[in-house]
């Protein structure tokens, strides 16, 4: 059965695993692991995560640094990118340029972060910069591939739904932690890296992989599908651990148990 276009089927059977999921989170696992030793084992691997990151990062970051780049100049190339990958799918351009944007944009959002961390410049309009251009770049290429008919799109449901679910938890974990006293308390609050997941990026990272992998794919002669298939498997694997994750963070937090 459909509604508008969209299988509610697959968005029912999408709501009901991600209801487990949090289920899962919220009750199984404190059954099973101490909140306060699960916490630390969850920040330990987050905290590693940013820091090899930012260390394999910083020889480029050093060269941002190097030419007095502020990170937020980098995202707001990473803006323009993303409304010129916009444009370039609209005017149908080729594969190669769609391609070379969705990399470029990608990795505006790869190194932003290190850079302003490395310099010491992260800052609150960086944040809602950040986060306006993440959204931005998963919409457009999200419309680009649907256009070209590159992937199915009850995998999108499941992706979208998942982001949605995700983002209302982290709301509600920095509500309950006392952190959002103010919007700029919570955008420095994500800005800085925190109530971030090394689980959340790693999603995000088989997203994007997955789109570029689709949008090489046509030039392939379709080879890349198992990948294709493969990498949304990963993602949709990812989110389903991140929301475990986040309602685990709430129920522990909720009972002062962090």
């Amino acid at each position: 059965m459909e509604f508008w276009g969209v299988n509610l089927a697959t968005v029912l059977m999408a709501t009901g695993v991600y209801a487990i999921a949090a289920v899962l989170g919220a009750l199984v696992l404190p059954l099973f692991f101490a909140p306060k030793r699960l916490l630390r084992f969850i920040s330990g691997i987050t905290e590693n995560e940013l820091n090899i990151r930012d260390k394999i990062l910083l020889p480029v970051s050093k060269i941002f640094i190097r030419f007095n780049v502020h990170p937020n100049v980098i995202t707001i190339v990473g803006v323009v990118l993303v409304a010129w990958l916009l444009a370039a799918f609209i005017q149908d351009a080729s594969p190669i340029m769609i391609f070379t944007l969705t990399f470029l944009a990608g990795f505006s959002d790869m190194i932003d972060g290190p850079v302003a961390r490395a310099s010491g410049k992260v800052t609150i309009g960086g944040g809602i910069m950040d986060m306006a251009r993440d959204v931005m770049l998963i919409l457009v290429v999200t419309a680009g591939i649907i256009m070209n008919h590159l992937i199915d799109p009850r995998i999108l449901i499941w992706f979208f739904g998942g982001e949605a679910v995700i983002f209302i938890l982290k709301i509600w974990e920095s509500s309950r932690r006392g952190i959002e006293k103010t919007i700029v308390d919570g955008f420095l609050w994500r800005a800085a890296g925190e109530g971030k997941p090394a689980v959340d990026r790693i999603k995000f990272f088989f997203f994007v992989a997955a789109v570029i992998a689709a949008l090489l794919n046509p030039l392939m002669g379709f080879a890349f599908a198992p990948l294709i298939n493969t990498l949304f498997a990963l993602t949709i694997f990812s989110i389903l651990f991140s929301i475990v994750i986040h309602a685990f963070l709430i129920r522990a937090v909720s009972t002062a148990e962090v």
